[in-house]
């Protein structure tokens, strides 16, 4: 897959880089080439309940550490 004109990445969360407690194959490399290409990225959940430190804490334990609170965009 060629990814030479992607300028940055939002992704949603839920369902798409984990479903529960369990990351999505691959959900690991996928920040890994994220940080190797220099790419900005944000991910965006419509799930209120949580907040941005919820999600980075949950993210460092699916094995993606370094998620800034201000990368995360949450429905609230």
């Amino acid at each position: 897959m060629d990814f030479s004109n992607i300028k940055a990445v939002v992704s949603d969360m839920d369902g798409v880089l984990w479903r529960g407690d369990e990351p999505l194959p691959g959900m690991v490399a996928f920040f890994q080439m994220l940080r190797q290409r220099g790419l900005p990225f944000v991910l965006a959940t419509n799930n209120s309940m949580k907040s941005p430190s919820d999600y980075v804490v949950k993210l460092t334990k699916l094995g993606v550490p370094d998620v800034r609170e201000e990368q995360i965009i949450t429905s609230s």
